[in-house]
């Protein structure tokens, strides 16, 4: 029986200072490393030519075992972030969760700073 995958229970997204630096840097290379976001990158395009993405569509994504690796690395972090969601069917697919965790930010953060 294989084992239940797992996915990490906290992801780091280190946030520039200067606020010209957020507005010119892509969100993905924001929360990812060069290499992770440019997976990412593959990985979004993807599911947007396709609708969903399955973990056998490396092959296609990728050159190399070393690039096999950093997709399941980065596929398990888009998960974890709530960027990507399973589907039925076991593939992966967009999810709203990302955006939803942000807004929660906001939120407390207006509470916070409106008190």
């Amino acid at each position: 029986m294989p084992r239940k995958r797992k996915y990490p229970k906290r992801i780091y997204i280190p946030i520039p200072y200067d606020i010209v630096e957020l507005y010119e840097t892509p969100l993905l290379e924001i929360v990812f490393p060069e290499k992770t976001a440019k997976m990412s990158k593959k990985i979004i395009n993807h599911i947007k030519e396709f609708g969903f993405i399955d973990r056998e569509d490396w092959k296609e994504l990728c050159n190399n075992e070393i690039e096999h690796v950093l997709f399941n690395r980065t596929l398990n972090k888009m998960v974890s972030l709530g960027m990507l969601k399973r589907a039925k069917g076991g593939e992966f697919i967009l999810s709203e969760e990302f955006s939803t965790k942000l807004g929660v930010l906001i939120q407390k953060w207006e509470a916070i700073r409106k008190k």
